[in-house]
């Protein structure tokens, strides 16, 4: 068997931030392109409805996203119809295209529910 690799920590840290889109530089033009490009990089977006300072997917998408606004995931989500909401560990919004992978999800609920 061979020995897993070592990675050093700052190769780790690297590694994790360019995987979340928080290595690069967020000067990407803002609009609604960049934010379903970000969601789409991400696999979802978590929605959040108590606002401190912003919403959540709001801070997730501006700290990837210079001059993200919040009508830009409103245009992709509802304009575009290029996401839906479902439930990861929270209300999300996630790439219509893995709507598949979420469908055995739906007919399982469906199958639970009382015959009428």
């Amino acid at each position: 068997m061979t020995p897993p690799e070592r990675v050093s920590a700052a190769d780790a840290r690297t590694l994790l931030l360019a995987g979340q889109g928080l290595l690069a530089n967020p000067a990407r033009r803002a609009g609604p392109a960049a934010t379903l490009d970000v969601v789409r990089r991400l696999g979802f977006v978590q929605l959040d409805s108590i606002q401190r300072v912003a919403r959540a997917q709001q801070l997730i998408l501006g700290a990837r996203i210079d001059g993200h606004r919040p009508a830009h995931l409103d245009m992709v989500a509802f304009g575009q119809r290029a996401l839906f909401e479902h439930w990861t560990h929270d209300a999300s919004l996630i790439p219509v295209e893995w709507y598949p992978h979420w469908q055995h999800r739906f007919e399982r609920r469906r199958a639970k529910l009382p015959q009428s």
